[in-house]
């Protein structure tokens, strides 16, 4: 289960992915390809934008994100 920080927003969603560094993201992409991604930071929403069902990435353990087009 996942909350916001004012717990009034709950949602639990099929996977979480916690990413430390760049590879773990490239590799969980790879891995979920075709599936339905919410990226959330730290939950401060009282709305109901961060709540994700199928694959939840948590990019809390990120410093920066940044996003390039090959």
């Amino acid at each position: 289960l996942m909350q916001n920080f004012g717990a009034n927003v709950q949602f639990t969603p099929r996977d979480v992915v916690l990413p430390r560094h760049e590879d773990d993201v490239l590799a969980a992409l790879h891995q979920f390809r075709g599936r339905k991604l919410r990226a959330i930071g730290r939950l401060h929403s009282w709305s109901e934008a961060p709540r994700g069902d199928d694959v939840v990435f948590d990019l809390r353990h990120l410093n920066q994100v940044e996003v390039t087009h090959d």
